[in-house]
């Protein structure tokens, strides 16, 4: 990070004074200050003595990263819902903010939500009585504005606790116990993407089409979607933006147009809309606000602009195209936001999508036609102990299967990385159904897979993409997992521990979790331990005796019906998923939603 002084470099933190949320934010501040973040709080430096409190909470309110602790006394302090409305509002809410939730906030239920509604409904009575009560109500203006944000405050704040209780936040220990890495790590991530959209934007300058700069629209883009799909969603408007294109999004927009109704504020965006973009999903073709958005556009200013104004859609998580409606068939359809940035901001004929840098575009320069979600991660061959040394370390009995250690040489490869531990998401997009026994979250790891149903993935993307894709061996499996010639030889896959990096039975509340939350390992490979089982090309083998000594797959002549899976998962303690532990079990075996798998493909 080099822009100190943007908010792209800067991270907030906003949070309740004294107690256990003022020794988080202070924990917080240490440790990120310590990793190279530059770090603003109002009581390290960031609000000057008889500094101007609303204009510093209102630059919290427009920071790229913000760490919140949510609290039950943050929930209740007028100027902390501040800040949160105020980043809310901004836009991209999910993308910017890094929520911690304390025990003591009673987000969760129901029940206890309503709690903080009735809270926020006493304040507003509270104010109206002691107002009416005067007997000169005039010099209370100030007083006013503060009740009017009492209202907006009880109007809002159920939404953004909805969007707050649905996010994977970890618990405070965790994030203690870690030194809060997985909140620097998500950071890194969202500064990474950031630039890697200023590189796309350099390369794009004099192809972007004047017109949408110069449009006399307020909107370029309005973006019809059902909330359900809100996840998915938030990434659509970030990549958006990211290319300046000014996109309505009810759930950020309508907040800031109080005073009108729903349907004068999105008939209002509709015609301040240049063009349409519907997100097709299951949910949102049962969505009646939807249909009513989409037919209304269709009818009232596509038809009427005689297509000047563009109705496109784009092919949502699940997209059936038996759902939708005859009235929308002949128009095309996107497969990704990617060309629908491209068809609205590049002109015709001048610049095509492969000419678009490739992520890690200097490793990839091969892997033209990869979807992409399956973004992979080069791994540079070379030679490695594999297995365990009983010599040296002891008998173990639980290592038994990975003796003796052995020297092995891999040549180059690409491993999938951590998303791309392959995700229920990715799966459906394959293989049109989900077999998961875990379907609370699509970007989880598809799990309940078996060997036989990896191969017929793999079948059908190769077919789809012309690539070449397959299961690891195991020798690259392990090389991969240890960190390859990076390697800083960890027990676990990027630490000695092992609730930095894996979801297993100490950490995992029995299910599995959605990938890439852990630490990454040294090559930037996640959740190669635990999280589920991963299964490799080769056969199954008691122990390393007549192993290959170079990176290929191990099969029997004679007929082998078990499989290798390595990594350990989410019902399995920390002994399994050692990187050197291996495991094995029936190719067509399934059950107990513990196998999953990740990709490979040769470099040469």
């Amino acid at each position: 990070m080099t822009e100190t002084n943007s908010h792209k470099a800067k991270v907030f933190i906003s949070y309740a004074w004294s107690g256990e949320s003022e020794r988080i934010a202070s924990e917080v501040e240490k440790a990120l200050s310590e990793k190279g973040l530059e770090i603003v709080r109002d009581k390290s430096g960031g609000l000057d003595y008889k500094g101007l409190i609303k204009e510093f909470m209102q630059e919290i309110g427009k920071g790229n990263f913000v760490i919140v602790i949510i609290s039950d006394k943050y929930l209740r302090s007028e100027n902390c819902m501040f800040e949160l409305i105020e980043i809310a509002k901004n836009g991209n809410f999910a993308q910017r903010i890094f929520p911690i939730i304390l025990e003591d906030a009673k987000i969760y239920k129901p029940i206890e939500q309503v709690k903080y509604l009735k809270y926020w409904e006493e304040q507003i009575t509270e104010l109206n009585v002691a107002l009416n009560e005067l007997l000169d109500i005039g010099d209370t203006a100030e007083i006013q504005d503060e009740l009017s944000f009492y209202k907006q405050i009880r109007k809002e704040i159920s939404g953004l606790v909805g969007q707050l209780k649905n996010m994977n936040t970890l618990t405070p220990e965790m994030h203690q116990k870690s030194n809060f890495q997985q909140i620097y790590d998500q950071i890194e991530d969202e500064v990474s993407v950031k630039e890697k959209f200023d590189i796309k934007n350099e390369l794009l300058k004099g192809f972007i089409e004047p017109k949408i700069s110069k449009s006399k629209y307020e909107y370029d883009l309005f973006l019809c979607y059902s909330i359900k799909d809100l996840n998915f969603i938030n990434d659509i408007i970030f990549e958006l933006r990211a290319y300046n294109i000014r996109v309505f999004s009810s759930n950020d927009n309508l907040s800031t147009n109080a005073g009108k109704s729903y349907f004068e504020n999105i008939n209002y965006a509709l015609e301040a809309s240049q063009h349409f973009l519907l997100v097709c999903t299951p949910n949102s073709m049962k969505s009646g606000w939807v249909k009513q958005e989409y037919t209304s556009f269709f009818s009232n200013q596509f038809i009427k602009s005689k297509e000047k104004r563009r109705f496109l859609i784009l092919k949502g998580p699940y997209f059936d195209v038996s759902l939708v409606p005859q009235l929308l068939l002949n128009i095309h359809f996107s497969n990704n936001i990617s060309d629908v940035i491209m068809s609205l901001i590049v002109k015709q004929n001048v610049i095509k999508k492969t000419q678009l840098p490739n992520k890690n575009h200097q490793n990839l320069k091969k892997l033209t036609k990869i979807p992409e979600w399956l973004e992979m991660v080069y791994v540079e061959g070379g030679s490695y102990q594999m297995g365990y040394d009983s010599d040296v370390n002891g008998q173990n009995n639980e290592m038994k299967s990975s003796e003796p250690m052995h020297q092995v040489s891999v040549e180059s490869f690409y491993i999938s990385k951590y998303k791309y531990l392959i995700t229920q998401e990715q799966w459906v997009n394959i293989m049109k159904d989900n077999p998961s026994k875990f379907k609370t979250n699509i970007k989880c790891p598809v799990d309940s897979v078996n060997w036989f149903d990896v191969q017929e993935f793999i079948k059908r993307l190769n077919y789809r993409t012309k690539q070449k894709f397959r299961l690891p061996y195991e020798v690259e499996w392990e090389f991969a997992a240890s960190g390859g010639k990076l390697s800083k030889g960890y027990k676990y896959s990027g630490s000695d521990e092992i609730d930095e990096v894996a979801w297993y039975k100490g950490n995992s509340n029995n299910k599995t979790h959605p990938v890439g939350l852990k630490k990454a390992n040294e090559l930037g490979i996640f959740d190669m331990s635990g999280n589920v089982w991963e299964w490799c090309e080769d056969d199954w083998h008691s122990n390393y005796i007549g192993a290959p000594i170079s990176n290929i797959k191990w099969v029997d002549l004679d007929y082998n019906n078990s499989r290798v899976q390595r990594g350990g998962s989410w019902n399995r303690d920390e002994n399994k998923c050692q990187i050197i532990s291996r495991s094995g079990d029936k190719a067509g075996f399934w059950n107990l939603s513990i196998n999953g798998f990740r990709l490979v493909t040769s470099a040469t």
